[in-house]
């Protein structure tokens, strides 16, 4: 008597899931590590950028790289033979040769730095290629040609007064860095125009 008792209330309630419609209870969430088609990882929040050292894996990320560090040595170098040699000395005579050498340094500089962050970020995926190749390669050639005539002048005056007062060194230093960036621009800009040709 008490087994029955147990297992009729079971055996009804068993046979009435199977006859009300034989259809599986749904799940409402997705199951965990599924991704959506709306960018989103699973959790139903789209994704924005994301930081990935990855992207600077190629020609222009690397050479934007490099070009930084050499923009950065040769503005740092000019900058102390402007505080060694100070006074009316460098005024006189020098003057807007140095300041024009730290804008075609310093400016290019800040712009790669910001052309590194678009590309580390993932927003170079937002531009066509044509499009952000002939941007970069407008850029370097622009800037290149700056830097050949700064980077010339610094060479021309670095032995302008006895090197005892006037850091003669200095001057070649700030040049030399000055001129290898122009070849890297030269490099990235050549590089980016070969890729606006194929992509436009």
């Amino acid at each position: 008597m008490m087994e029955g008792q147990f297992d009729e209330p079971y055996s009804s309630s068993y046979s009435a899931n199977n006859n009300s419609g034989g259809a599986a209870p749904v799940d409402p969430l997705p199951p965990s590590g599924s991704a959506s088609n709306n960018g989103s990882n699973g959790d139903g929040i789209v994704r924005g950028p994301a930081f990935d050292i990855q992207n600077l894996n190629n020609p222009t990320g690397l050479l934007s790289f490099v070009n930084v560090i050499v923009l950065f040595l040769a503005s740092c170098i000019m900058g102390g033979w402007r505080g060694e040699v100070f006074g009316p000395l460098w005024m006189l005579t020098f003057n807007d040769g140095s300041t024009f050498f730290l804008v075609s340094t310093l400016i290019p500089f800040f712009l790669l730095i910001a052309l590194i962050l678009l590309m580390v970020f993932g927003f170079k995926e937002y531009f066509r290629p044509s499009l952000f190749a002939l941007v970069i390669f407008v850029n370097c050639a622009f800037w290149g040609f700056l830097l050949l005539i700064s980077s010339g002048l610094v060479m021309g005056k670095s032995n302008y007064l006895p090197c005892d007062h006037w850091y003669c060194s200095h001057l070649l230093a700030a040049g030399a860095f000055g001129f290898l960036g122009v070849v890297l621009f030269i490099v990235e800009g050549v590089f980016n125009f070969l890729i606006w040709r194929r992509e436009r």
